[in-house]
């Protein structure tokens, strides 16, 4: 294989570099709002990139100590990927959303999902931002609200705006209750269904006359502000967190099958180098 090496070990690199180049465009098209993978991801894509610039250079030119420098560091890189899939399958493995009779979404909590995940990326230093961008993001996708906000105590005039906007553009609750909302738009756009909230639109929920609101403190976070929404419930940070859970399970199984193949990339630069050596030393002395 040895004789063969120095080539399949170009081609393999050449495969590393297109690697590089789709982690680095991966990292640009993940969400903005709450990532934490982002920056990482962005950066492995940029180190990869130049490593197998390095090996190359390292295999054209047959210089030995470039490739020994680049197989030591990949093996280093071999070794951390491996540890992050593990690490990453550990912190995403608990929480889930819950089904809620008659409605064709899933609520999410809080207490569900790892203690790491909500000390890291839900904490209250990287809420503000994150609030702040899903606020900004025209998540929920609503017109503006009636007059009125708070918890649903705007007056007659503001009910009546919006029952008028749910019957003009959203349909009323009946068709609402169908919508397979995604984890983010349950959590943050709407109050849990255990308020008993009314309906009004999209974003717009009013407290039944004569009832009083639970102590739970994400119906007492709710506000029909389309600036607030439930941005401060805890409903709305689990939602985040399920979301980031997905896309660390999908991106684990891509790093997976990059590490099979660094593995592959591995073994072969053994030879290339064990080739390069032999090469140089019959030069040295033919």
């Amino acid at each position: 294989m040895c004789h063969v090496s120095n080539t399949l070990m170009s081609i393999l690199n050449m495969g590393t570099l297109g690697i590089s180049i789709i982690l680095i465009f991966l990292s640009s098209s993940l969400p903005v709002c709450g990532d934490i993978l982002k920056t990482p991801l962005l950066f492995f894509g940029v180190f990869l990139f130049t490593m197998s610039l390095f090996a190359l250079i390292g295999l054209c030119c047959r210089i030995s100590t470039l490739l020994w420098l680049y197989l030591f560091v990949l093996l280093l890189m071999i070794i951390g990927l491996f540890c992050f899939s593990v690490f990453s399958f550990i912190v995403t493995y608990k929480g889930a959303g819950k089904q809620v009779p008659d409605r064709g979404y899933k609520e999410y909590e809080l207490d569900e999902y790892s203690g790491w995940l909500k000390k890291n990326v839900v904490n209250d230093k990287r809420w503000v931002k994150i609030k702040s961008c899903l606020s900004g993001s025209m998540l929920c996708m609503n017109s503006e609200p009636p007059n009125g906000n708070g918890n649903g105590n705007g007056g007659a005039v503001a009910k009546a705006a919006a029952d008028a906007n749910a019957r003009g553009s959203d349909g009323g609750a009946s068709e609402f209750y169908k919508i397979r909302l995604t984890s983010t738009e349950s959590g943050c756009c709407k109050p849990p269904s255990y308020c008993g909230f009314e309906y009004q639109n999209r974003t717009y929920w009013t407290v039944p006359k004569g009832a009083q609101i639970t102590q739970a403190d994400d119906c007492r976070a709710w506000s029909n502000n389309q600036t607030e929404l439930c941005f401060n419930c805890g409903s709305c940070k689990a939602g985040v967190l399920d979301n980031i859970k997905r896309e660390w399970k999908q991106m684990s199984i891509i790093l997976t099958c990059i590490l099979v193949f660094l593995n592959i990339v591995y073994a072969v630069g053994c030879c290339a180098l064990d080739n390069t050596r032999a090469y140089r030393y019959h030069r040295a002395y033919p």
